[in-house]
């Protein structure tokens, strides 16, 4: 789904998608994870997980759509708990970032969570929603700018997205 002035397909995860306007369901979410990123979005992914056998593989969010980082992405989580993995990437490690854990982080993301992705996350780390062996419906919200909603936030003094330290 997409804001005002998002109206042309866009290609994610190797499909190219025609963008339909928030529901007014989707939009009240949008404006909720917003308050906790401190930024506003314009598109938003719906990602089903029907049960423990649909999965994410690990990646990191690159899109050019979404312009040159850093990259904000808000997401809400509905339904059954799962978990949510990161794993430092191999060329952020390389990249003059030793700091980073060799192993991977999880987080339970449960019913009406909030997660936020900031900074270098998307060049320093991956991400995956692993499969697991429990059934029940988790459905997940996700929330990005457009290159050109930012562009025209910050053409009319907004910002778009805040400057984000760390990672």
């Amino acid at each position: 789904q997409a804001g005002p002035g998002s109206r042309a397909p866009y290609t994610y995860s190797g499909l190219t998608l025609a963008p339909s306007p928030f529901s007014p369901a989707v939009a009240a979410v949008k404006a909720a994870v917003e308050a906790v990123a401190g930024c506003a979005f314009d598109t938003a992914l719906l990602n089903l997980y029907r049960d423990g056998a649909d999965a994410m593989a690990w990646h990191a969010d690159g899109e050019a759509l979404y312009g040159p980082p850093p990259t904000v992405i808000g997401s809400a989580s509905f339904g059954v708990a799962r978990a949510f993995q990161l794993r430092p990437t191999p060329s952020g490690r390389a990249e003059g970032r030793p700091d980073l854990p060799a192993t991977r982080i999880e987080y339970a993301l449960g019913h009406g969570d909030v997660l936020v992705m900031s900074g270098t996350t998307q060049r320093d780390w991956q991400h995956a929603v692993p499969p697991r062996c429990f059934g029940g419906v988790r459905v997940n919200l996700t929330f990005r700018a457009t290159a050109a909603f930012k562009a025209r936030e910050a053409a009319a003094g907004r910002g778009g997205v805040p400057a984000v330290k760390g990672g």
